[in-house]
């Protein structure tokens, strides 16, 4: 692990190729390491809103880490995204795999690009009746921020919900 870091650290030198065998190893912080390590590499080649093939294939490779079984790992792999727009579906799949993602999931589903924007706030609207308050709470906030007018109802449902987390969520909202 510690010696991710050490590549992690590296400017200028793509480590990436040395540390994308441990993607898949057994241990998950070897794997959330190496995501990062992914992550500092797509920071470190975007030159003036420019995309390097370096760039572009560490991102190819962190949206595949968004499947891995493990939602820490999943949580550094976002994490590691956060410099570059990803579409949305492969963050959807992960919310249904880990809810625990959701709020940042939704928080990212609020900077969708135009185009991806009707099919976040449908998402966002299907997973207000998911079974995790968690995920119920982060799409009202979604929703809130992506489409004020369209939320209303949904917040008002929201205010009527059995869990407070997702009825503070629709006073925060509001």
């Amino acid at each position: 692990v510690h010696a991710l870091r050490y590549f992690g650290a590296l400017k200028g030198t793509d480590a990436t190729a040395s540390v994308k065998p441990l993607l898949s190893h057994a241990s998950w912080r070897v794997r959330a390491e190496a995501a990062q390590v992914f992550g500092n590499q797509l920071k470190s080649n975007r030159y003036g809103g420019a995309v390097s093939t370096a760039t572009s294939e560490a991102q190819k490779t962190l949206e595949t880490m968004l499947d891995d079984a493990d939602p820490f790992v999943v949580g550094r792999t976002l994490e590691a995204l956060q410099s570059v727009q990803v579409k949305i579906d492969p963050l959807l799949k992960a919310v249904e795999r880990h809810p625990q993602l959701a709020a940042t999931v939704a928080r990212r589903l609020v900077t969708a690009p135009p185009a991806e924007r009707t099919a976040a706030v449908d998402q966002l609207k299907r997973y207000q009746k998911h079974a995790s308050a968690d995920v119920r709470a982060a799409a009202i906030n979604g929703l809130w921020q992506i489409d004020n007018d369209g939320a209303l109802e949904p917040l008002r449902e929201a205010f009527g919900d059995q869990d407070s987390r997702v009825r503070v969520a629709a006073a925060e909202a509001f």
